[in-house]
């Protein structure tokens, strides 16, 4: 069995989806964003859903496509950069991304909130997620061809703008 497109599908659309959802807290001012506990918990699991969403569809990618199976988030993405998927240097920021993750999933006491805030609101964070956009257009567009609609059917029509 192949790539499930419609899992690929999704998967694009709940990473897109927790940009969107992050980019609404990155228009707070910090100290609006920190003193609302709210707040601070849906950036954090944004931020989870868009670093699972990746991770996703990079073990779906290898194992379907490369048939290679991955023991870890950062072998995965090594996979997919070592067979041209992606570039090394979105395979290291989706490496970092996938250890920030499991901070905080599993060591959820010791992320400061303050520097939640500042990387959703940070140059770094915009060109991860441009990083990100780029390789998930490209790789939508491969297993569709050129079929413009279906990608918008599936990612929503924000991403109109991003595909010329």
């Amino acid at each position: 069995m192949g790539i499930d497109k419609e899992k690929i599908a999704k998967r694009i659309s709940d990473v897109q989806s927790a940009f969107n959802s992050l980019d609404k807290y990155a228009g707070i001012n910090e100290a609006e964003f920190l003193n609302d506990d709210e707040k601070v918990a849906a950036a954090k699991y944004f931020l989870i859903s868009m670093i699972e969403g990746c991770i996703s569809l990079c073990t779906h990618i290898s194992a379907k496509e490369l048939h290679k199976v991955p023991d870890t988030y950062t072998t995965c993405f090594k996979i997919l950069a070592d067979n041209n998927i992606i570039s090394d240097d979105l395979a290291t920021s989706l490496a970092r991304m996938a250890g920030f993750r499991n901070l905080l999933i599993h060591r959820y006491w010791e992320i400061d909130d303050k520097k939640v805030c500042q990387y959703i609101k940070s140059e770094k964070n915009f060109l991860f997620r441009k990083q990100v956009e780029s390789f998930i257009k490209t790789y939508f567009k491969r297993l569709w061809g050129l079929e413009e609609n279906k990608l918008l059917r599936h990612w929503g029509s924000s991403l109109q703008t991003k595909l010329k």
